[in-house]
């Protein structure tokens, strides 16, 4: 609320401070990253070797954009990302919901250290779940505490959901060959349909 209120004093330190100004300004300082951040960031996902640690919102709707990258490049699917993304965000904002950041682990294991040192410096994730998560595997099993250990699991659960609906996603779109087929067939449909008619 202070954060709220002293930005609103800075755009509006003329004017008298009214309670829905300051909530507005709460709300969007409440960490969530912008849309142009927020895709950019994104789009890191798809470099198998990199860690981002992202929130709710912006796996939800990079899961919708990417089938759009995947089919029609990245200026089509930024379109449709920061449309999802905005839309997240204020269902999320008018609901008040404090942004869920979830990390999607890559291969590379020093970039790996390097985002998540990243997401503890910005207040992103807290130290409790960069320890556990950077900790060697037998520390992870015996250092860990429940509450860790629940809010990892949650975070695995979102990323194989968020997988499965990607992988869904690129399953709808036809392959070259499956659009190939269809023309195919199309063509032969209309051949047979065309030399029906000459011998009627």
């Amino acid at each position: 609320m202070a954060a709220g209120f002293a930005s609103y004093i800075n755009d509006e330190g003329t004017f008298e401070p009214k309670p829905a100004g300051i909530v507005k300004r709460c709300k969007l300082l409440d960490g969530r990253p912008a849309a142009e951040e927020a895709w950019a960031l994104s789009l890191l996902s798809t470099d198998e070797n990199e860690t981002i640690v992202w929130t709710q919102e912006m796996a939800e709707a990079f899961a919708i954009a990417r089938p759009v990258l995947d089919s029609s490049g990245a200026i089509s699917a930024r379109k449709a990302f920061i449309e999802a993304y905005q839309r997240l965000i204020d269902v999320a904002r008018f609901q008040m919901r404090a942004p869920a950041w979830i990390v999607s682990e890559g291969h590379d294991k020093s970039r790996k250290v390097l985002a998540l040192q990243a997401a503890e410096r910005t207040s992103r994730l807290p130290a409790s779940v960069v320890a556990a998560l950077l900790a060697p595997p037998e520390q992870k099993v015996q250092g860990d505490d429940p509450s860790v250990r629940e809010q990892l699991g949650k975070v695995k659960k979102l990323l194989a959901d968020l997988d499965a609906q990607r992988q869904a996603n690129r399953a709808a779109i036809p392959t070259d060959a499956e659009i190939a087929r269809q023309q195919r067939a199309e063509l032969a449909k209309k051949v047979a349909n065309y030399v029906a008619s000459r011998s009627i």
